[in-house]
């Protein structure tokens, strides 16, 4: 697997309809919220408050976005999630972890309001 240095790097390597959908939730992501982009687990990343936050996963077929609470949060996969997802559009991992999955741009526009919703609500809880 190739090891991205940079998120243009990351870009240009993917599917003309793939890079549409990321280069759409990026903006979205970066209007919606203050954060800093960085290339993390070799995709772009988001850092609020000191923490990444916010990580893309481009295994499979669907784009994903993972929230998260960074290295510095324990993690208990057992537990309630620290937000109650009221969009529905979160499928939790752990406590501190979920993913919303995309599966096309119609997607991605079908749950844009929530989706915003959602990095408002989740940069809000420390």
């Amino acid at each position: 697997m190739k090891k991205y240095e940079n998120i243009l790097d990351f870009l240009n390597d993917l599917d003309e309809d793939k890079r549409k959908q990321v280069d759409y939730l990026r903006q979205l992501i970066m209007e919606t919220i203050p954060v800093t982009e960085h290339i993390k687990w070799n995709a772009p990343s988001y850092v609020y408050g000191g923490e990444d936050r916010i990580t893309f996963n481009l295994h499979g077929e669907d784009i994903k976005i993972l929230i998260h609470m960074g290295a510095s949060k324990k993690e208990d996969k057992k537990a309630k999630p620290v937000l109650d997802d009221k969009t529905g559009i979160v499928r939790w991992n752990s406590n501190i972890r979920g993913t919303v999955s995309f599966k096309s741009m119609n997607d991605i526009l079908i749950m844009r309001l929530d989706f915003i919703n959602l990095l408002k609500q989740w940069v809000a809880v420390s």
